[in-house]
């Protein structure tokens, strides 16, 4: 019966509709007085929400959500590369940049990081530095996105 209940209440604050962040905190409180236990939601999950708002160009949201994924796991690479997505969206290139350098420092080879590094770094038309993020990506074996290498290409080719 606690497990069904805790999903519900974790159903109520995934909702689609759902947008009040801190309702989080009063599910987990509630859950806490009925049951005695702390509830942990799902990190795929709250990311996923995360991603729901950032897709819907509700980058504010999405911002908050990824904060909560990094207050439960402050290692989280994609929360910090999703973070940096919706600071890119929002024209915070520089602060993008640096959440996007912190997921790499995570994770070298996260390959969503890497490619909105790249786009960032495009729309900052720092090319070298793009390069560099390629190249380093390469070494990895990282994939990348072949159309933002071409782009990339086009405005400024590889260095040798």
């Amino acid at each position: 019966m606690m497990l069904m209940t805790r999903k519900i209440q974790q159903n109520v604050y995934l909702d689609d509709n759902q947008e009040n962040l801190s309702v989080r905190d009063s599910i987990s409180e509630n859950i806490y007085s009925h049951y005695g236990s702390r509830f942990r939601f799902s990190l795929g999950l709250l990311n996923g929400k995360g991603w729901h708002f950032y897709n819907d160009k509700k980058f504010k949201k999405a911002i908050g959500h990824y904060r909560t994924v990094l207050e439960i796991n402050p290692e989280h690479s994609n929360a910090y590369a999703y973070w940096g997505a919706s600071l890119s969206a929002m024209d915070k290139l520089e602060d993008a940049v640096s959440k996007l350098e912190e997921s790499l420092v995570l994770n070298r080879f996260n390959s969503q990081a890497y490619a909105i590094l790249i786009d960032v770094l495009f729309k900052q038309r720092k090319y070298e530095r793009a390069w560099k993020m390629v190249k380093n990506a390469r070494s990895d074996n990282v994939s990348l996105p072949q159309d933002s290498i071409e782009r990339l290409s086009k405005v400024f080719p590889e260095p040798a």
